[in-house]
């Protein structure tokens, strides 16, 4: 058993570790657009794939998917090597846009896995058939750059695999030095999740956590219960194709009954 006070200590030091690895990203990143546009976001998410800990500062976009990151990664891989991280930014298994690479970093507790640092940030180039990686006249995502499908490499990222990946995509040392700034922050995260394991103990630290997320399952569904039942549609549109201009239709339904949404998405134009 865990006391509501020992819960809220586990939870705010978990959100503190995200923020001091925000602060470290900033201060250590080459990219104008990691420590002028913060366009990226650090997470703290358990062995089960759940997301447990992440800043207000964190993009929406960047944090939501990364649960299927991780789930994606625990379904393919059957043994989660102590001594890799594993590199992620496809979109159908969990990404956004490729140019969002996500380094999943696990946490291992005498030998037991039992997190995983995830910190997801924008590289400027990620290959593909223009600078930048991002173009209107792209007609599949091969035109897009590199598919990193949880692809294993080892913690000091040192490999031909990587030497593969950063010999594809353009202003690859800023990409580099970036890369390494983000492997610093998740070693650091990585000390500080075992020395708050270690204070606590490992059941205690975990029973707090599945509290916390009980309690903000409960939270949520109270506050989808004080939505009145019924349907809710939305329609909005995108400039067109560069070949092709007619707007692209973007239709919303949320469905909501007690407690419970669900979305969907039927009427939306079919990809371009």
């Amino acid at each position: 058993m865990t006391d509501i006070i020992t819960t809220a200590v586990i939870r705010e030091s978990l959100t503190s570790i995200v923020r001091e690895m925000r602060r470290m990203m900033i201060q250590s990143s080459f990219s104008s657009i990691i420590y002028e546009g913060y366009d990226f976001s650090a997470v703290i998410i358990d062995a089960k794939g759940r997301l447990i800990s992440q800043s207000g500062e964190d993009h929406p976009f960047h944090i939501i998917p990364v649960t299927w990151s991780v789930s994606g990664l625990l379904e393919k891989v059957t043994k989660i090597n102590k001594d890799s991280i594993y590199l992620h930014n496809d979109p159908y298994t969990g990404g956004t846009h490729l140019n969002d690479v996500a380094v999943i970093y696990p946490v291992f507790f005498k030998e037991n896995l039992t997190m995983f640092v995830v910190i997801r940030s924008h590289w400027a180039d990620i290959g593909g058939t223009t600078p930048g990686s991002l173009s209107g006249k792209a007609k599949e995502i091969l035109h897009e750059g590199l598919r990193l499908n949880h692809i294993c490499v080892p913690k000091n990222g040192k490999s031909e695999v990587m030497d593969l990946i950063f010999d594809n995509i353009r202003i690859s040392e800023e990409a580099l030095s970036d890369f390494h700034a983000v492997l610093g922050t998740c070693r650091v995260a990585e000390r500080r999740l075992i020395e708050l394991i270690s204070k606590y103990g490992l059941e205690v630290t975990l029973k707090s956590i599945d509290n916390e997320l009980i309690s903000s399952e409960k939270e949520m569904r109270n506050a989808i219960e004080s939505l009145p039942n019924g349907n809710y549609q939305s329609v909005a549109y995108l400039d067109g194709a560069s070949e092709e201009t007619f707007p692209l239709r973007v239709e919303a339904s949320l469905s909501i009954y007690e407690s419970e949404i669900v979305a969907d998405f039927n009427g939306t134009s079919m990809q371009v």
